[in-house]
């Protein structure tokens, strides 16, 4: 779920433009994802969102990261 990946990414401290960036869509799309207007994203995106869920919520939010654990741990082809 995307809306709760953007969600657990805002309470990390990330802003909606800084996770944009990062994973390359607008601040609007985050908007979007995040209010449930847009439910999917392309596959690159859906990546790099959930690995940028790892790198930011491995340390400050540890039990919001464990759903997400096992696609951490999976190595990057």
């Amino acid at each position: 779920d995307f809306k709760q990946v953007i969600e657990d990414l805002l309470a990390a401290g990330m802003t909606q433009a800084g996770i944009a960036k990062k994973v390359g869509l607008t601040p609007p799309s985050i908007v979007d994802l995040t209010s449930g207007r847009q439910k999917s994203v392309k596959w690159e995106v859906g990546d790099a969102l959930i690995r940028l869920h790892c790198e930011k919520c491995k340390e400050a939010m540890p039990e919001k990261h464990l759903r997400t654990i096992g696609v951490c741990l999976t190595p990057a082809m």
